[in-house]
């Protein structure tokens, strides 16, 4: 039979996130093993109320819970140290971080023209983010000195748990490991310790960038939870498609129209490609259609080397006109005759 998590912390299934975190708080120094020495009961308790907050707590595992199916999905988290603590009865102990972490990083995806990706180009990246309030520097309390010790594990970071005869220790969910608590909170950030903030990035692409290549830009990601470093910012990089023009790799691929007496006679014609140079080709006499051309260094720079380039490859389209004069046709006869 399913746990009701809900039930077990004794709130509604609307309830808020501050309603888990004081539902928890209440239930967890009630059911506490140091307050409860020998009463099983409550021991058994205390493992559903930190089981029921660590999926409620968390919003993905809530909505996975609370869909239809997910119910019977969480019958108790076995992850690897559970099923080893299950079978020989012992747990490893885990010491939570204590020291400044390193903050999350952002990834967005950002398209560029086939142009700006030969010449390379900068665009600026507006994000809404949240950053560290600066009022408390990011600890959610007033000032950023209005804390306490967690009233749950004692300022110590972790709570004992009892299995049988044994004894383990694990990372306390009310504090998440850092033994304080805010006693009063930051009048700017209400307790969260991050406000919302636009930020605008500038971000080069480089020439010969193509898609699928990755930016990274350092210092540009999450802020640290607790005064460590920024994550990174990567740009997946887009290419989008041109109306003429085709990349693959570094070489570019078109199609050019020519006439028949074009192909027959051969002639030179100038074209323009997508970063706006022009290129002159030459059309041999008797090119057959569908003959395809290739120009030798007249392609895409490569990303990491502009002494390397790729080619531009040129099909030709023989046109044949749809219509023609008497005389025109007469020609084409005489000519047919003179080719034989």
């Amino acid at each position: 039979m399913s746990v009701d998590y809900y039930a077990v912390l004794g709130l509604e299934r609307n309830a808020s996130e501050d309603d888990i975190r004081r539902a928890y708080k209440k239930a967890a120094i009630k059911d506490h093993p140091d307050r409860n020495p020998g009463d099983k009961a409550a021991e058994e308790r205390f493992k559903k109320v930190n089981e029921a907050y660590a999926v409620l707590s968390d919003q993905q595992k809530r909505a996975e819970y609370d869909s239809p199916s997910g119910r019977s999905g969480f019958g108790g988290f076995a992850g690897f140290d559970d099923m080893f603590a299950e079978i020989f009865g012992v747990r490893q102990q885990r010491q939570p971080p204590r020291g400044p972490q390193r903050g999350n990083d952002i990834r967005v995806e950002v398209e560029i023209s086939l142009r700006d990706s030969m010449l390379g180009c900068k665009q600026e990246l507006t994000l809404d983010i949240p950053e560290r309030c600066q009022p408390c520097g990011g600890n959610g309390s007033k000032n950023g000195k209005s804390l306490k010790k967690c009233q749950i594990c004692g300022g110590s970071g972790q709570i004992r748990e009892v299995m049988g005869a044994m004894m383990f220790q694990q990372t306390c969910q009310l504090c998440g490991g850092q033994g304080t608590q805010v006693d009063i909170q930051c009048d700017t950030c209400r307790g969260k310790g991050q406000v919302n903030r636009t930020r605008k990035i500038v971000v080069s692409f480089p020439a010969g960038i193509a898609s699928g290549n990755n930016l990274k830009v350092a210092g540009q990601g999450f802020n640290s939870p607790n005064g460590g470093p920024n994550g990174d910012l990567y740009v997946l990089t887009t290419v989008a498609e041109h109306p003429r023009f085709k990349r693959i790799k570094n070489n570019l691929f078109t199609q050019l129209d020519v006439s028949i007496m074009d192909a027959v006679l051969g002639v030179k014609k100038l074209i323009k490609l997508p970063d706006d140079a022009e290129v002159m080709i030459n059309i041999p006499p008797g090119s057959q259609p569908n003959h395809v051309l290739q120009l030798k260094g007249e392609g895409v720079q490569d990303v990491k080397s502009e002494n390397l380039k790729g080619d531009l490859h040129v099909e030709l389209k023989v046109i044949v006109p749809r219509y023609i004069s008497e005389k025109a046709a007469e020609l084409i006869k005489l000519f047919n005759e003179e080719t034989k």
